[in-house]
């Protein structure tokens, strides 16, 4: 169900977000929660974030005018921002080999009991590290297209 079909505050940005990749492909059905598992065991889990640390805008671009009915907006940009926390050699290999791909991603709080979902993005690989602290990969990604929900779905995780 999307996060819109419920009180106000639902799907706010809070608590931990585990953070999982896979190559681009059709993504499946996740409205039970059995069909959720199940699509959710496609991707690879590389790493985690905090709720206050995603950033995800969402806004007008390319619009032509029209002589009746005003300015219409003909795509949307969508830019997603995180910093994924306590990555494993193996997810930072993993995260390097998917440099210059397009990949599905999927923010999963279990806690809160909902998930975003990006589709179809280019992943370019980026990494900080400071020495003595754990390492972080900066996760920047932009994509546009005709409608929010084209771009990204925020739904709650199927409880059934």
């Amino acid at each position: 169900m999307p996060l819109s079909d419920f009180a106000e505050g639902a799907g706010a940005f809070a608590g931990e977000f585990l953070v999982y990749m896979r190559a681009a492909t059709t993504v499946g059905a996740m409205d039970t929660l059995e069909a959720y598992n199940t699509e959710k065991g496609t991707y690879k889990e590389i790493g985690e974030c905090k709720g206050e640390d995603i950033k995800i805008e969402i806004k007008k671009d390319k619009a032509i005018k029209g002589n009746k009915r005003g300015t219409k907006y003909l795509r949307k940009i969508l830019t997603f921002a995180c910093n994924i926390l306590n990555v494993t050699p193996a997810n930072i290999t993993a995260l390097e080999s998917a440099d210059g791909t397009s990949v599905d991603v999927l923010l999963h709080n279990a806690e809160d009991g909902y998930y975003i979902l990006i589709p179809a993005v280019m992943f370019d690989y980026e990494e900080s590290t400071t020495s003595g602290n754990e390492s972080i990969v900066p996760v920047s990604i932009e994509k546009s297209g005709s409608s929010a929900s084209a771009l990204r779905t925020r739904a709650l995780i199927p409880t059934s």
